[in-house]
């Protein structure tokens, strides 16, 4: 019994990496000196990400109200920084 229980912890983390590193295969590679230097990154098409994504184009643009956030550092963010790029915003909590 204890020989299946650490066959099939083995064969998780495998199916794990495998998954990892799939994912990861198609990402590109920013360095750090062209995120601190501020430099565009490539901007995809909108209508191609959500298309990817089996999304539809709303028919009206609507706006995200304006916001800002501190970091952890103490750096003072808003949205509008970030106008005519594509943002992900995560929100998750620790407790």
């Amino acid at each position: 019994m204890r020989l299946n229980k650490k066959l099939f912890y083995i064969i998780m983390v495998l199916l794990l990496l495998a998954g990892a590193y799939a994912g990861l295969k198609n990402w590109t590679v920013v360095s750090n000196d062209a995120i601190s230097s501020n430099e565009a990154l490539p901007n995809p098409n909108i209508s191609d990400l959500l298309s990817s994504a089996n999304f539809t184009q709303p028919a009206e643009k609507i706006s995200a109200p304006d916001f800002s956030l501190t970091s952890l550092e103490g750096d003072k963010s808003s949205l509008s920084q970030y106008k005519g790029n594509v943002v992900l915003i995560s929100f998750w909590a620790t407790w």
